[in-house]
């Protein structure tokens, strides 16, 4: 409401530093404790569990995860590997409570500044999601105490787009080790009856929370974290962290792309019958390039916002930490592998940041990921294979296409070298790196977006023209997003200052 906005009703961009804007990169998977099978690869595909009663709980706690040949403690959501998909509907209020059952520090690092510290000190930010940024709603400097919680409610406008969000903690300084770690998980808000075409609003959907949790580069924040705890005056007893610095609990640590907390899962769907996959791809310093060989795919939207025509035909994805994508898939009988390749790529620069790994330092980079992601296996079930219509929804007012309007203000932002934005690190949450008047249209000239994602709360931002690699029409002028990650370093693009900031 009116309350989300600042006194001066402007706007604001803040200078985070990019270890802490790279948390827009986030993460997650679902999975029930003991119910779902994590430790074998190639396991029965499972959705995470859903939640529709608009009273959510998310208790945050230490959790060991079992996977493939490792045991590895963590810090994440309601007993299991992530949390729950939330499903809501635009005029809906959505009250989360956040129970923080971390332990402690045993000594205090909440007066260090732009670097790894508090990991037991939590918030939860609802990423995508058109809502207030004041508290209780998506305030992402409110601090859940350890021991303590604290319940946010979310005013969905009536006229909310429907799309996929998710939500993860954004705690300044624990956002790498917490999100990274897996918790987080998807958020739904349902489309409004009518507003999609019946061959799209009926087909069953599929939720993909692909999670690249990189055990080796965790321990190395968990390192850092404790040389930042000892270098204020902690001893190396007060600075232990149990939970991530010495490794594994047992086995060997990975470095892989989980989907809904499982390696390599098998989904078994009828051939020929579309389906809608709805995906989140929750990373710290990497890119995904998620393609299926052999089947049809069709882009439906970017970041919870639908194409301006939709579908779209493409052949693969390209998807940045923090990154949504909403695809309709059909597939001839058969077995395909749903896979990222870097096969196109092998040009992506990556920006290192300081310190032990792309994490530690925040820097984004572009290393694409290269692995089996889950097989599909396609059996015939009598369906025939058919088209699907191209259609275009109603707008609401803060997705109006923004292509041929004139902006009233334009602000250049430079990502990196990190953790910069502009030149300038993150100061406090009242000091601004620009100032805009809402209910405004405002150019963004956005540079270094090839090397880190560019994100932004609340308000989605419009493509005005289309990227000199468009990665085989992934990227097209008119396409909203939330978070940038593309091939391309220089990109202009717009945003309409609707009502919240």
């Amino acid at each position: 409401g009116k309350e989300s906005l600042s006194m001066n009703r402007h706007i604001i961009v803040r200078s985070a530093p990019l270890l802490h804007v790279s948390m827009l990169f986030l993460l997650s998977q679902l999975q029930l404790a003991g119910a779902v099978d994590t430790e074998t690869i190639g396991a029965t595909f499972e959705q995470p569990t859903e939640d529709s009663s608009l009273d959510v709980t998310l208790t945050l706690a230490e959790y060991t995860h079992a996977g493939p040949g490792v045991q590895q403690m963590t810090r994440s959501f309601n007993g299991g590997l992530g949390g729950p998909t939330i499903r809501a509907k635009p005029g809906d209020t959505l009250k989360v409570t956040l129970v923080n059952n971390l332990p402690a520090e045993a000594f205090s690092t909440a007066s260090l500044h732009n670097v790894f510290k508090t990991p037991s000190m939590t918030n939860l930010h609802t990423h995508g999601l058109h809502v207030s940024s004041a508290a209780p709603g998506d305030d992402i400097f409110t601090e859940v105490q350890p021991g303590e919680s604290y319940q946010y409610t979310y005013v969905i406008p009536t006229y909310h787009m429907g799309g996929t969000f998710w939500y993860h903690p954004h705690h300044h300084g624990s956002t790498a080790i917490q999100a990274g770690g897996g918790a987080a998980g998807m958020i739904i808000v349902e489309d409004p009856a009518g507003s999609l075409p019946d061959e799209i609003s009926s087909l069953e959907e599929i939720v993909f929370v692909l999670l690249h949790l990189d055990m080796p580069e965790l321990t190395a924040v968990a390192q850092q974290y404790e040389n930042n705890c000892q270098a204020a005056g902690g001893t190396e007893v007060e600075c232990d962290d149990t939970v991530w610095a010495n490794g594994a609990v047992s086995g060997t640590q990975t470095n892989s792309v989980l989907v809904n907390g499982q390696s390599q899962p098998t989904l078994t769907i009828a051939a020929n019958r579309w389906y809608r996959f709805r995906m989140v791809f929750a990373a710290v310093n990497s890119l995904l390039a998620p393609s299926l060989t052999g089947c049809t795919v069709k882009l439906l939207a970017k970041d919870g916002v639908y194409l301006q025509s939709a579908p779209r035909d493409i052949t693969e994805g390209y998807m940045g930490p923090g990154n949504r994508a909403d695809w309709l898939v059909s597939c001839p009988a058969g077995t395909h592998i749903f896979a990222s390749d870097n096969s196109r790529r092998r040009r992506s620069r990556r920006m290192q940041g300081k310190g032990p790994g792309g994490m530690a330092g925040g820097g984004g980079g572009t290393t694409t990921l290269t692995q089996a992601l889950a097989t599909i296996v396609a059996t015939d079930q009598g369906d025939t294979a058919c088209d699907l219509p191209v259609f275009s929804v109603k707008r609401p007012c803060y997705l109006v296409d923004l292509t041929s309007t004139t902006p009233s203000q334009t602000v250049a932002i430079q990502l990196g070298p990190p953790p910069s934005i502009n030149g300038n690190t993150f100061t406090s949450a009242t000091t601004y790196e620009a100032s805009m008047p809402v209910g405004a249209v405002i150019g963004l000239n956005l540079n270094g977006v090839n090397g880190h994602p560019f994100h932004l709360h609340i308000n989605p931002f419009q493509l005005t023209t289309n990227p000199a690699d468009t990665v085989n029409n992934y990227f097209l002028a008119g396409d909203w997003h939330d978070t940038l990650l593309t091939p391309d370093g220089n990109l202009n693009v717009r945003i309409q200052t609707d009502y919240f900031v």
